[in-house]
């Protein structure tokens, strides 16, 4: 998307779901990008795919919880320089929401709004300057 020999694309929620299927998809049709994998609970599973199909590939699995905001931090240090973002990390708690518990409510806006919100005040400044980038949410 830059015009550089190699993007950086970041996957949230990349271990389950579509997350894990985009990034499958992705690995194949960009050759010579750099991969950022975020997951929650399932490093293992990025890990033995990354073991799977890596041939000297750059692909980074950053393990954390978007709920800890120390940890988020950390995450948000590592994505200056994002050219593509796709967010398929979310908390969906079933049922009526108005069956919902204040904690379960504060967890899914912490995931779902908040730390979707933090990661793109990161990275779209750089897309901004470089007039190039994608964000999928």
């Amino acid at each position: 998307m830059t015009g550089r020999s190699k993007n950086k694309i970041v996957i949230t929620g990349a271990s389950s779901g579509i997350g894990q299927a985009i990034f499958q998809q992705l690995f194949q049709a960009h050759q010579d990008d750099e991969f950022l994998l975020h997951c929650y609970r399932n490093p293992e599973v990025l890990t033995r795919i990354k073991e799977k199909i890596t041939t000297g590939r750059n692909i980074l699995i950053f393990p954390v919880d978007f709920r800890d905001r120390k940890a988020l931090q950390v995450f948000l240090e590592s994505l200056p320089e994002t050219d593509i973002l796709i967010n398929a990390a979310a908390i969906t708690n079933t049922g009526p929401l108005p069956h919902l518990g204040e904690s379960e409510i504060d967890q899914m806006i912490q995931v779902n709004i908040e730390a979707f919100t933090r990661i793109c005040s990161v990275v779209i400044p750089g897309m901004v300057v470089k007039r190039s980038g994608c964000i999928i949410n």
